[in-house]
């Protein structure tokens, strides 16, 4: 399963958003393990990925940009029987935001280790209060 959240990480101006830390909770609920485990999440178009990391997160895979905003990858290796994962990242407002700002939701795929089957997942929707 996945799990999306975000904390306002700086506020402009008049209580606007600036910044917002974006967390994906990652959980495999099966006692076996899962492989190719791939996980996108999209960023509005209104706002720029924060490029700078910090310890202990996963660099993403891939950084692409669309019409509607960029999509960003990760891709592990294996995700482990009862294994929980984090993965953060930062993304910075182009234009200060006012109101109610709707974050898309995150997608991760992976594969059935005896089956090979390929599974998809989506998290909730996160809105985050300006």
């Amino acid at each position: 399963s996945i799990q999306k959240t975000a904390t306002t990480a700086r506020s402009g101006e008049g209580g606007a958003l600036s910044e917002v830390k974006i967390t994906l909770e990652l959980q495999n609920h099966s006692k076996k393990p899962v492989k190719d485990v791939l996980v996108t999440d999209l960023v509005p178009g209104i706002a720029n990925i924060d490029q700078g990391l910090e310890l202990g997160t996963l660099k993403p895979q891939e950084v692409k940009h669309t019409k509607t905003g960029a999509k960003v990858a990760w891709s592990l290796a294996e995700l482990d029987g009862h294994e929980h994962r984090l993965i953060t990242y930062k993304i910075k407002a182009k234009l200060s935001i006012l109101g109610t700002f709707s974050l898309p939701r995150a997608a991760v795929e992976f594969k059935r280790k005896k089956s090979g089957r390929l599974i998809k997942a989506y998290s909730n929707i996160f809105r985050v209060e300006g």
